[in-house]
């Protein structure tokens, strides 16, 4: 038996795609606010640096960094390098400026999927009985074109035709039908 579910977004005629690209959106818009805090509070540092000479307490700090940094790059066979606070800063700051670019180029690809998704106009029709009868069925059920269309509407569409209950099951959770 066919039975028309209603015209329909794209995302609508698969809300999994739907949830996980609304998922996606929320997670890729945290990690560029988190990105955006760390870097404002970066500069914020930065700029008190430039302005302010840092205090005895903090230039021993720096000393500290410095010093495991160092560390670190001999016990690595590296060659020592000397870097002052404020460059090893900006340094920071550019990298994190070049993660933040990249965090919005995927949100906007993400955006753009749902953009997608969110376009109108799928007649969706479900299918349940023998595949000896559904062609039959869906040619009488489209005979005269879709609900507000006619028969000489040109047309594009995909048939998902799934044989076992678990199939069945399975496509009928990713379209968030019953089949």
């Amino acid at each position: 038996m066919i039975t028309y579910l209603g015209t329909k977004s794209v995302g609508q005629c698969m809300p999994s795609a739907l949830i996980a690209q609304g998922q996606a959106v929320a997670s890729l818009e945290g990690e560029v606010a988190n990105l955006q805090s760390t870097i404002e509070s970066l500069l914020s540092a930065q700029a008190n640096m430039t302005l302010n000479p840092p205090s005895l307490a903090s230039s021993l700090a720096s000393v500290q960094q410095m010093l495991a940094a160092l560390t670190s790059a001999i016990a690595l066979g590296l060659p020592a390098l000397s870097a002052t606070p404020l460059v090893l800063l900006a340094a920071q700051i550019g990298d994190l400026g070049l993660q933040l670019g990249a965090l919005n180029l995927k949100l906007a690809a993400v955006r753009g999927l749902g953009a997608t998704l969110g376009t109108a106009g799928v007649s969706a029709y479900a299918f349940q009985g023998t595949i000896g009868n559904m062609g039959g069925e869906l040619s009488s059920e489209l005979i005269s074109g879709t609900p507000g269309g006619q028969a000489t509407d040109a047309a594009g569409g995909v048939v998902f035709v799934a044989t076992t209950p678990v199939a069945r099951a399975a496509l009928g959770i990713a379209l968030g039908i019953e089949l």
